[in-house]
């Protein structure tokens, strides 16, 4: 048989099931082969693989090729190679003088053919020099004819180069040409130097040698001058004292003058005065007795002026002191997560009024411009922030500023305090594991663990209407609250916290009461898909294994990219499918017991299914925020199902 095809490889992709790949090119073993697994997005080969233990080779006994069955399938991450290389032997014998077979020298031939087209395909991928110029030294003479290009001994740390004629490769060092030219830039920057500093020693010289020529003109004038002020002033001084005794006789005169005119009317004024101060005398206090009551009455209505109060007349008609209200801001998000490089500031908005009533006095929190803080300078203990936590902001007295504020892990007092004198105003929650880049343009790429998740800031006016605000985060597309890890706990128990234990194998009737009860409800189909924006579609949880999905947070997919939305929420869509709040129903009858709650004691009638959002560990392909399963029944309890819930916002007066 003839050699028809002139390729000795193939590159063929892999799908994750496919074992069997074909080659089309002629071997005689299955020793002639190469076979990889190739790494598609970086090129890596690694070394060949086991004929027999890692893959088999059939050979076409009718045609040209074969074909390579893997025993483990490659990925589709992978790409198979399969590249012919023959010994460079000549294995035929041809007898002489008797018959022989034909298809041993075909072979023979075929052979030659074979090892030809293994050495093309290797020269092929060498470096050569053209074989032609567009320019030539004389008709049809190459300008490479001169050219040598055996390669020189190899010098440590040196680079090849073709020499000055460009007639051949020579050992090049350029570690001390750098070098050599660092020497040059050095003796120059030391030259310079020198040149500035005599320079500045000569400028310096003139400039103080100019300095004491003025300072010698400038005393010269200012001596001067203060000698013709003397004069000036002396001469000032004389005009002075005569002017004054000239004054002084005139003076005298005119005093004499009036005191005779004064004397002669005084009288008739004193007499004219008398009756008319007696008149306004007798009117004001006629007018002032008449309004005395209602001024006594008008000023005795007000109270006795009282620390940040305001007067106000209520529906009594009385005046009150009334007291700044429990809480004044012009926002309900009056503390808002500040993006700085540490990622781990907050801005307190101007114009919030916050009221803190301890066991011996009232005090007010008053801003009147923003304030920026970093979290870490106001922790009641250590000096930064852990990750994956819940933190709380509280007012506290404090004998310095009367009140100030303390960031604490603890939900009831900051340490060193007591629930009693002080108050919880917000919080935040931390990340829980580096996030690393998701997608481009991802918002939450580069968070590490312990920054401030932005959405999960929370105050008393910007929270959840019912549930708690620990482990919660605010969607603003959804105007509401979702849980940043899935459900863990059941009943008053139930919660959503980092490296806690995951809630699995209970029925949908039994999450329903589970998120009921901490005051959440199962999302809309709608709702679940926004807030899964972000995450990676179609990968299912790394590892692809109920193993991988029993504590909640810091999940990686199976290409090692975090599985985290656009606004922190952890876990979403390939782990665990999430019970939504639509209903499958598929009919049946009779009454079915579900359930493992006693509370509520779950009875079914008939075939009821769940709509589930996101996929489970085995669903890599098809997981992801639009991912839906209208297969599972509400009353079955399965490790593949968990739950996470949203609740509304409260809406506080503004």
């Amino acid at each position: 048989m003839s050699v028809t095809n002139s390729t000795n490889k193939t590159l063929q992709d892999g799908n994750g099931s496919t074992v069997a790949f074909d080659f089309t090119f002629k071997i005689f073993k299955d020793s002639d082969l190469k076979v990889y697994k190739i790494t598609k997005e970086t090129g890596e080969m690694g070394d060949p693989l086991v004929l027999n233990t890692d893959y088999t080779v059939t050979i076409n006994k009718v045609g040209e090729g074969g074909t390579v069955t893997f025993t483990t399938a490659p990925t589709t991450a992978q790409q198979v190679g399969i590249y012919r290389i023959i010994d460079i032997t000549q294995p035929a014998n041809i007898p002489t003088d008797t018959e022989y077979v034909e298809k041993t020298l075909e072979n023979a031939l075929d052979r030659a053919c074979m090892i030809s087209q293994q050495l093309q395909e290797a020269v092929s991928r060498c470096i050569a020099i053209p074989e032609f110029a567009d320019m030539t030294k004389e008709e049809g003479e190459s300008i490479y004819k001169d050219v040598d290009v055996d390669l020189p001994p190899p010098v440590a740390e040196n680079v090849l180069a073709w020499n000055e004629d460009a007639t051949g490769l020579v050992n090049y060092d350029v570690k001390q040409d750098i070098q050599d030219f660092e020497d040059e830039v050095n003796g120059a920057i030391d030259d310079f130097k020198s040149d500035v500093n005599t320079a500045i020693s000569d400028a310096r010289t003139e400039f103080a040698q100019q300095i004491t020529t003025f300072e010698t003109e400038v005393g010269t004038e200012i001596a001067n001058f203060e000698n013709t002020i003397n004069q000036t002033i002396s001469e000032v001084s004389e005009a002075a004292e005569k002017i004054n005794e000239l004054e002084e006789a005139v003076q005298t005169a005119i005093d004499k003058a009036d005191e005779a005119t004064q004397q002669a009317t005084t009288a008739q004024t004193a007499a004219t005065n008398a009756t008319t101060q007696a008149n306004k005398a007798e009117a004001i206090a006629t007018e002032m007795e008449e309004n005395y009551a209602a001024i006594t009455d008008f000023v005795t209505s007000f109270p006795p002026a009282e620390n940040l109060t305001t007067w106000a007349t209520l529906n009594d008609g009385q005046i009150h002191n009334i007291p700044f209200d429990d809480v004044k801001a012009d926002t309900n998000t009056f503390i808002r997560f500040e993006d700085t490089n540490d990622r781990h500031s907050l801005r307190f908005k101007a114009n919030t009024f916050i009221k803190l009533i301890t066991s011996t006095n009232t005090l007010h929190f008053c801003l009147w411009n923003d304030v920026v803080i970093n979290v870490e300078d106001y922790l009641d203990e250590g000096t930064t922030l852990t990750n994956g936590k819940d933190y709380s902001i509280f007012l506290v007295p404090d004998e310095d500023t009367g009140i100030a504020i303390k960031i604490s892990l603890n939900k009831t007092a900051p340490v060193g305090y007591n629930a009693y004198d002080t108050r919880r105003i917000g919080g935040f929650h931390t990340e829980c594991v580096n996030v690393g880049t998701i997608s481009t343009n991802h918002p939450m790429n580069g968070w590490l663990a312990g920054d401030i998740i932005p959405s999960s800031v929370w105050t008393l006016w910007h929270k959840p209407a019912i549930a708690s605000p620990s482990g919660m985060y605010y969607h603003k597309k959804l105007d509401g609250w979702r849980p940043i890890y899935v459900q863990s706990g059941t009943l008053e128990n139930t919660v959503f916290e980092y490296g806690a234990t995951v809630t699995r194998s209970r029925s949908g009737w039994d999450h329903e009461v589970d998120l009921g009860l901490v005051g959440l409800e199962f999302p809309t189909s709608t709702q679940f898909t926004i807030a899964s924006l972000g995450v990676i579609p179609l990968r299912a949880v790394r590892g692809q294994a109920e193993s991988s999905c029993t504590i909640a947070g810091g999940w990686y997919n199976q290409d090692n990219v975090r599985m985290v939305t656009e606004e922190g929420e952890e876990s979403t869509c390939g782990g665990l499918w999430e019970i939504l709040r639509d209903f499958a129903a598929v009919g049946g009858s009779n009454w079915s017991t579900s359930g493992a709650n006693t509370i509520t004691s779950p009875r079914q009638w008939g075939s009821i299914n769940r709509l589930l959002g996101g996929g489970d560990w085995s669903h890599s392909g098809y997981c992801g925020p639009s991912s839906r399963g209208g297969h599972h029944p509400a009353a079955t309890a399965s490790a593949y199902v968990s739950a996470r819930g949203w609740s509304r916002p409260l809406r506080a007066r503004m």
